[in-house]
């Protein structure tokens, strides 16, 4: 009788823990990823992803790799302005861009050959 108590037991905690590391792994950051290409379709590598956060101006940066994808995890929710550079291309940016927990926003770019600096400004909403 004594060993079926002590049985349930284990196995009711073993249970209560499991449960509670799964808590723990949830996340709640989002995360910007997408390609950026130039007018032909063709990659553009190590063009630099700024990406920055309205509300309270932290700014992450990363490069395009070889195939000019990129990506910028963690994350929090919130509104954002994402900005591409690459030399010898038009700079393009994204503002307005809202990101919510969890959430996962693809934001592909085709820059545009430039002979002299010009920045691209696109203002619209990018639907989830």
């Amino acid at each position: 009788m004594q060993e079926t108590v002590f049985h349930r037991t284990a196995i009711v905690f073993s249970v209560l823990l499991l449960a509670s590391a799964a808590g723990f792994a949830q996340t709640f950051n989002g995360r910007f990823t997408g390609t950026v290409t130039d007018p032909s379709g063709a990659p553009v590598p190590s063009a630099e992803i700024t990406v920055r956060q309205i509300e309270t101006e932290i700014t992450k940066k990363t490069r395009t790799n070889s195939s000019g994808v990129y990506d910028v995890p963690l994350l929090l929710s919130g509104t954002y302005e994402v900005k591409v550079d690459s030399a010898g291309m038009e700079s393009m940016i994204r503002r307005e861009v809202k990101l919510e927990v969890n959430a996962t926003v693809t934001l592909d770019f085709t820059l545009k050959l430039s002979s002299v600096a010009t920045v691209i400004d696109v203002t619209a909403e990018v639907p989830m």
